[in-house]
Order: C-alpha cells, then sequence, then structure tokens
C-alpha cells in the first residue's frame, strides 16, 4: 500500500550523480528523490561520497554527470533550443543557490559584520529585499535559534554552537525551499553540539526539508524521515533509521553500524 507521502512530488530530484577527481570517481551513480518537509540523512564513513553529494547538489562541485532536479527545474545547467545543454551564468545559479541553502562545517560568518549584519546580508544582496524589511525578519529567525540578544554582537564574541546557530539563520533568511548541512556539528566541542542539533531538530519538527550529512546516529533516529547509507560514493541501503540502523539485512550496511557502536562504547568507557 502507497503511503499518503509517497504520492506527494519530489522537491529535490537526483538522477545518476557521478563525481570524478581526476582519475578518481567519488559518486557512482547516486539517485535519490527527497519531498517537501522530508528530511533525509546522509551516512558513511569518510570518503564514503556524501560530502561531494552534497556540494554537488548546489554545484559547489560541478557533476561529471547526471541531472539535479529541484521543483523540476535543473540545477546548475540548462538545454537550449539545439538541444546543447550548458552551464547557467552566475546570476542564474546564485539565484538556484538562494533555494538550497547550504549550513557548512566551519561557519564562514563575516567577522566584520554583526550578527544581524551577517543574517541579513544575503537577503538584501541577492534577493533584493529592503533592508528594514530583512531585519525585522533577520531578528525574528535570530530569535528562532535563541540568539535574537546577540544580534549587535561579532561573531569572534561568540561560542562555536552560537556561531553555527547564525550560520542557520543566514541560511534560513534565503527562505530556501530546501537546508542543506554539511556535518554541522564537526567541527564544535562536544558540550556544545547538542545546541546546534537542538535547533536542527526543531527545523524538522516545523516541516523544513533538510538534507543532512551527519555522523550523529541520535539526530540521524530521531530528527530523519529516510536515511541513505552510502559507501565507496554508491548507496548501499536506504529507507528508515529504524529500519537502515538496525534490521537490514545489507552486509555492508550491518558492518558500518556495528563498528559506529564500537567506537561509541569505546569512547564512553
Amino acid at each position: 500500500m502507497t503511503s499518503e507521502v509517497e504520492t506527494v512530488p519530489p522537491l529535490l530530484v537526483v538522477e545518476g550523480l557521478r563525481k570524478s577527481f581526476g582519475a578518481v570517481e567519488v559518486l557512482k551513480g547516486v539517485s535519490l528523490a527527497v519531498r517537501p518537509s522530508q528530511v533525509v540523512g546522509l551516512l558513511g564513513r569518510s570518503g564514503s561520497g556524501k560530502s561531494t553529494l552534497l556540494r554537488c547538489l548546489n554545484v559547489l562541485e560541478v557533476p561529471s554527470a547526471g541531472r539535479i532536479l529541484l521543483d523540476g527545474e535543473e540545477i546548475g545547467f540548462e538545454t537550449n533550443s539545439a538541444g546543447r545543454r550548458r552551464p547557467l551564468s552566475a546570476a542564474r545559479l546564485a539565484r538556484q543557490r538562494a533555494a538550497m541553502s547550504m549550513v557548512f562545517q566551519h561557519f564562514n560568518l563575516w567577522p566584520h559584520r554583526t550578527v544581524l549584519g551577517n543574517v541579513v546580508e544575503g537577503p538584501v544582496q541577492v534577493l533584493g529585499m529592503d533592508r528594514a524589511e530583512a531585519e525585522a525578519r533577520g531578528l525574528d529567525l535570530l530569535d528562532r535559534v535563541g540568539l535574537k540578544g546577540k544580534a549587535d554582537s561579532y561573531p569572534i564574541r561568540l561560542s562555536g554552537g552560537q556561531q553555527q546557530r547564525v550560520a542557520i539563520a543566514r541560511a534560513l533568511a534565503m527562505q530556501p525551499k530546501i537546508m542543506l548541512f554539511d556535518e554541522p556539528t564537526s567541527a564544535l566541542d562536544p558540550e556544545l553540539v547538542g545546541e546546534v542539533l537542538q535547533v536542527m531538530l526543531d527545523l524538522a519538527r516545523s516541516g523544513t526539508t533538510m538534507v543532512v550529512v551527519t555522523h550523529e546516529m541520535s539526530f540521524a533516529r530521531n530528527a530523519c524521515d529516510e536515511v541513505v547509507l552510502l559507501e565507496g560514493g554508491e548507496i548501499v541501503e536506504r529507507g528508515s533509521p529504524d529500519f537502515v540502523m538496525a534490521q537490514s539485512e545489507n552486509e555492508r550496511c550491518r558492518q558500518f553500524f556495528a563498528s559506529h557502536r564500537q567506537v561509541q562504547a569505546g569512547a564512553s568507557a
């Protein structure tokens, strides 16, 4: 029986995505779909291709082959009247990227701008939003991530967890159709991880469409509708967190989670 969510057309479609760096093929024909309000977690060992996949989605890395479509529009390329496929102009690509806001491992905040200045610059410069409107919305977003009181502070005065929450507010300010997260807690001290994960969990519960590269299995289990396990540039398993993490009979999948549990046990010993 088809579930209700499966009848909703995908927001993001990835078809046969390949990416090579020289002679090394990092992605080997990856295909997946993400529906509106769905949270998809990308899991895998270091070097499995998950971050490369995420960076290809908004053409921070140019795919070697395959297609990416957001709301039916191909990302990064267009086909002219003669049937020839060519890269988009920088201006059109910037517009597409605005619809797929990305939060990186490192915060990449502008040190010379205040917290509020970091949040409003994109909407003003890229979306053409009135500055007063952008600032009002920026304050609402900072309140949403628990940092309205830091609006006039500079990034150097914030903890790593606070800076990452500002980066999330900045990404949300672009009013994206989908949010992309590339291991957003990996650069944080352990005691700061929880505050960022809580903001992401709140986003997930509010219906924000998200693709998240993560090694935080508790987040994947609690926030993701679907998890995708990559190994060697290929998808080896996908499905609900409960199925992939505990019920899959795929041997490579079972080995991955067994080794992850051993690492966690060793860390807590």
